[in-house]
Order: C-alpha cells, then structure tokens, then sequence
C-alpha cells in the first residue's frame, strides 16, 4: 500500500480572521471566487456630548435615522469546482459537530467527547 506524508507549513502572509459574512460568484473558469468580510457599524465621524447637572459628560442621541453599516473584505479565496463542493461536504461536517457540541453544552455535558469531535479532519488527496 502506497502513503503519502503530509507537511504543513505556515506561510509568512497567514492569519486568522474572523468572518461574519463572505461575497462572491461562480467565474467563468468553473471556479467558486469569494471573499470573507467582517460586518460591524460604522463609527461617528463626530460627536455631539452634554454636561448634565453633576458635571457629567453625555452622549446626546444622533438625529439620523440611517444606520451605517461597513463590510471590510478580509481575504479573498478561489476554488476549483472539485474543491469547492470537497469543502461543502468538509464544512457541511463541522457544522454538524458544532451543532453537537451546542446540543451536549445545552445538556450539560462537555470534556473529551468534544475534544473527540474535533480530530475526525479528513485529507483531501486531489
């Protein structure tokens, strides 16, 4: 029986980002292209502030109605249609690990069953 020994290795670009969103389409070249974003409100670009009576500084309410909202692309990724629907099934099975580890912390259970969950990874050999 033949093996294969797979090395990881960290590239110098390499960081965790956290994504609450990602963007993208299916190319041309019969590849899936996306980009991970991070949602969050944008700040004020000034301040209104009053001194009550006590001498404390206060927010005053904006007088918008129009909330502001920036999506930041984070890292844009492309995929193979192989890939792509290889991934799909991978993501679709941590999705389900996850709803298991939800589903044991409502029950009150934790420790090594969880960290069980974790290790089942499969490599994909293309």
């Amino acid at each position: 029986m033949k093996t294969v020994e797979i090395t990881y290795s960290t590239s110098k670009q390499y960081k965790r980002v956290h994504a609450t969103g990602a963007y993208g389409l299916a190319t041309v070249a019969h590849e899936v292209l996306f980009d991970l974003f991070q949602e969050f409100p944008d700040f004020p670009k000034t301040e209104i502030r009053e001194i009550d009576g006590d001498g404390l500084v206060t927010l005053k309410t904006p007088t918008t109605e129009t909330i502001h909202i920036t999506r930041e692309r984070l890292v844009g990724v492309t995929m193979s249609l192989k890939t792509s629907k290889e991934f799909y099934e991978w993501l679709g099975e941590k999705i389900k690990e996850v709803e298991r580890i939800v589903e044991m912390t409502k029950e009150g259970r934790s420790g090594e069953d969880t960290h069980e969950m974790f290790t089942s990874d499969k490599v994909i050999i293309v």
